[in-house]
């Protein structure tokens, strides 16, 4: 699949189209530079904006994981399963 083929310029999603990996570090490193690293719930709303972020959908109901995906970025693929945490992270 063509990045072209992805409409969506919304959050995320047109810079994980366009395979721009510097922009989406960027954008993860602004959310987490938020919350109040004295506070836990300042670190609690900080990571769940993150989590918001990777899993918002386009308006297919695409995520930005399944657009990297179909469009083998693997190097935005591998960044953003680090910004899910670990599987305990998800849960919770």
């Amino acid at each position: 699949m063509r990045a072209d083929k992805f409409q969506s310029s919304k959050g995320i999603f047109n810079d994980v189209k366009n395979g721009k990996i510097t922009e989406i570090v960027k954008r993860f490193n602004a959310i987490s530079s938020q919350g109040d690293p004295s506070n836990d719930m300042g670190i609690r709303e900080s990571k769940n904006d993150i989590l918001q972020l990777l899993i918002e959908a386009d308006e297919l109901g695409r995520t930005p994981m399944d657009i990297a995906s179909q469009l083998g970025y693997n190097n935005i693929i591998l960044y953003l399963l680090t910004k899910l945490g670990t599987p305990q992270d998800v849960i919770h």
